[in-house]
């Protein structure tokens, strides 16, 4: 697992820097000064897809946006998607994101749908970042990939059907992995999201990678990851984690529920406070293998309490940096 999880966010920083590729000569069109007086926004459609001045931007109708993306270069932007669907052709998979964000500061998406594509947002240093109430369906690899963010909010999503159903639809080589969120970050909240059937690529059982709904990348800080739930389907139980903690991460998770997830919180060498969660196993296909928590090798200021895990055949682990000395686990119940 740990091995794993090191070559997921390897393959999410190859991820960030492929979307990174100019992948056409001509330079693609800017954004449309079409202005829509009954929504005080310039109007965004499929073919104009670069916002390079600040202001408040919109769909007003479902765009399907071919090979490129929407690519925010602008700090001081709002992008409404009011409802509308942002997808591209699912038979033809480009590992181009929906949305790419740059080194900008000040950039809100929110409310609508991103659909039917490899990776539905990437930004890389974006400062007071806030995506909101955007629901993200039938992604191939990875919903959002945040990289060296810096005062970032993720909101009120919706994250559901991650993974191929036929590895043949591949852009490129993830191998196993699919991921609700890839975050690396200092000061982030990831607050109501609801993260559905995010699954283990279709692959042998011998490659390497899981199903994670949310990964906090090694290094990120002041994390907080509250009031979420992560629920799988049966099927997708193999191979799934809800919170992956990466190296020298400190983060405080609350009132989160997981359900039918292999290993609800798991991590290594991290700092952690995981407190008043809710683990459920319920799943038949369950085996020896299931963890609630999963903290190995954790900083000795980390602190598991206050959990209920149900169902579990291995509830809480928990140990510090030598990997033998028990973690503080108080007043967890299990069940």
């Amino acid at each position: 697992m740990n091995k794993g999880l090191k070559r997921a966010l390897l393959f999410a920083v190859a991820a960030i820097a492929a979307v990174f590729i100019v992948i056409a000569a001509k330079p693609r069109p800017r954004a449309a000064d079409a202005w829509s007086p009954e929504h005080q926004c310039h109007i965004v459609n499929g073919m104009k897809t670069i916002i390079d001045r600040p202001g408040t931007y919109c769909l007003l109708s479902d765009i399907e946006i071919g090979q490129a993306s929407i690519d925010i270069k602008s700090s001081d932007v709002v992008l409404d998607l009011h409802g509308h669907r942002l997808a591209r052709d699912a038979s033809q998979p480009v590992a181009e994101p929906a949305i790419r964000i740059g080194n900008v500061a000040d950039v809100r998406i929110r409310n609508g749908v991103i659909e039917d594509v490899h990776i539905g947002i990437t930004s890389s240093g974006a400062e007071n970042l806030t995506i909101e109430s955007v629901r993200f369906s039938n992604i191939g690899f990875i919903a959002a990939i945040v990289a060296d963010g810096k005062d970032v909010a993720l909101l009120n999503n919706v994250v559901e059907r991650v993974g191929y159903h036929d590895r043949s639809m591949m852009p490129d080589d993830s191998e196993a992995y699919a991921v609700g969120f890839n975050v690396r970050a200092e000061d982030a909240l990831i607050k109501g999201n609801t993260f559905r059937d995010v699954r283990r690529q279709p692959t042998p059982e011998s490659a390497v990678g899981e199903g994670v709904a949310v990964i906090i990348s090694s290094g990120s800080s002041a994390v907080r990851i509250e009031s979420n739930a992560v629920e799988l389907v049966p099927q997708a139980v193999s191979g799934s984690i809800g919170i992956w903690l990466g190296v020298d991460s400190t983060s405080e998770i609350r009132a989160n529920l997981f359900r039918n997830v292999e290993r609800g919180i798991a991590g290594r060498e991290a700092n952690a406070r995981i407190e008043a969660n809710r683990f459920v196993f319920d799943a038949k296909e369950g085996s020896t293998e299931t963890y609630g928590i999963y903290l190995v090798y954790a900083d000795e200021a980390s602190r598991v309490t206050d959990n209920v895990i149900s169902g579990y055949a291995q509830p809480v682990t928990g140990t510090g940096r030598d990997g033998k000395t028990p973690l503080e686990m108080p007043d967890n119940t299990i069940q």
